[in-house]
């Protein structure tokens, strides 16, 4: 994103954001249902190789469709053939992609994910390092670009299914005990599936949406502010996942097993622990990096303090709401969230509209945050009361005014077409400042954890 925003015009960057984020909304709708299907059922079928088949046929038919449903709306937003048809190739192999990550998910297979990731990464860097060198500004290219990424790791996962599943060997075994059961039917995917993917879908178009009515918006600091929310995106999904993969099985358990106390332990210390780092990385964004990039995008001044931190913390609050909702989802009530996620997604929509029509950056920021607190208050006044949301909001509060103080005393600018070793000096006085205070906070956390959570 950073080497993309460095080499496009800010025009040309809100595009490429749009087709990143519908990207992003085609590949998930068509392939979030299927991989949440999968790591239900796969443990349950003998023959896995026969299971794999048809479920790559259907997602195969699930992301060619939605990715010509996606690549058309895109396409009456921007008016673009060839940007829209490398959306539709984007959203092919990262749909694809994401269905083959979740065969491994079940039996815990890592070694074939983690390489598949380090492939993509790789493949992505590369072209990143391409479209630097050869300062090449086409928007089709960089997009397919970002999709032979996917696909480089999609062949990856390919590749280690043939050699997991489809041996010869372990072939024939397969078929003897796929004999032993009944055939799977197409429909129980959609019947487990069917309530995660209206979910998926409403969630991300309200995260995403604000991209297609930012290219009706002219004036500076447009691209800055698709950019930020890039970044502190990105960041957001960097610090929540391992938090969420770890405290999500551990959540329904403790819920079958009736321990409220601890269960309540465990909430109270993810969203806590989420919180304190996302405010620091919100604040080294906003008083640091932000400012070390403006001389190479100049664009990025006319982001202000209130607008970066609005959107940073939109950002947060939505992924706060990922546990005011686990009473839903430990309830099997996947319905009422459903509903819950339209009623904000209708008022976000209406909000965009609004943002665009008055053609304030700030309208679309507050916008955002006001409509991610939105369905987090729904979240956690609808529906019964089996699961609280708890959160330490005195050590919240704490980082939040440390981090306020830091913002007045962060460093300027070290590169201005030359190295200033004042600024270079006290940005490291700075840095170590803000991780010391973080650092400060963890350990308080860690220590109040229980032995026996720990040991859970």
């Amino acid at each position: 994103m950073v080497s993309m925003y460095m080499s496009f015009p800010s025009e040309g960057y809100v595009a490429y954001s749009a087709a990143i984020a519908a990207g992003v909304i085609g590949s998930q709708i068509a392939s979030g249902w299927i991989a949440s299907s999968v790591i239900f059922y796969f443990p349950l079928r003998k023959g896995k190789a026969d299971f794999i088949i048809q479920v790559m046929k259907i997602a195969v038919a699930s992301v060619v469709l939605s990715s010509v449903i996606t690549a058309s709306i895109f396409f009456l937003f921007f008016r673009n053939l060839t940007l829209s048809i490398s959306v539709l190739f984007l959203i092919i192999v990262q749909g694809l992609f994401y269905v083959a990550v979740s065969l491994f998910q079940p039996e815990r297979r890592m070694r074939g994910q983690v390489v598949s990731a380090f492939v993509l990464c790789m493949a992505q860097l590369l072209f990143a390092g391409y479209v630097i060198l050869v300062n090449n500004h086409s928007l089709p290219l960089s997009v397919a670009g970002y999709g032979a990424g996917f696909l480089a790791g999609l062949v990856t996962l390919f590749l280690y299914i043939r050699w997991t599943w489809f041996t010869s060997v372990f072939l024939k075994r397969q078929r003897r005990l796929a004999a032993t059961e009944s055939p799977f039917e197409n429909s129980r995917f959609l019947a487990y599936g069917g309530p995660m993917f209206l979910w998926f879908a409403l969630m991300l178009v309200s995260s995403y949406t604000d991209r297609f009515f930012l290219g009706q918006v002219g004036g500076p600091g447009v691209a800055g502010y698709a950019f930020t929310k890039d970044i502190l995106i990105g960041v957001s999904g960097f610090i929540s996942m391992p938090i969420m993969l770890i405290a999500h099985s551990m959540i329904f358990r403790l819920f079958r097993e009736k321990k409220k106390q601890e269960l309540s332990q465990l909430i109270e210390f993810s969203t806590t622990l989420l919180a304190v780092l996302f405010l620091a990385a919100i604040f080294f964004y906003v008083s640091f990096v932000k400012v070390q990039l403006t001389y190479f995008s100049p664009d990025l001044q006319h982001v202000s303090f209130f607008r970066a931190f609005l959107i940073g913390v939109g950002i947060m609050i939505s992924t706060l709401a990922l546990y005011s909702q686990k009473k839903f989802e430990v309830l099997g009530h996947l319905k009422q969230l459903v509903v819950l996620a339209a009623i904000s997604n209708a008022v976000a929509l209406l909000a965009y509209m609004y943002s665009s029509y008055s053609q304030s950056l700030d309208y679309f920021a507050i916008s955002y945050v006001a409509c991610a607190l939105l369905y987090f208050c729904l979240t956690l006044w609808v529906g019964e009361r089996e699961i609280r949301f708890t959160l330490n909001y005195r050590m919240v509060a704490f980082v939040l005014a440390a981090f306020v103080m830091m913002h007045f005393l962060a460093p300027s600018a070290i590169y201005n077409g030359s190295v200033n070793w004042k600024a270079v000096i006290w940005a490291v006085a700075w840095i170590l400042l803000l991780v010391a205070v973080l650092l400060t906070c963890l350990f308080r956390l860690f220590r109040s954890l229980s032995v026996g959570l720990i040991r859970d």
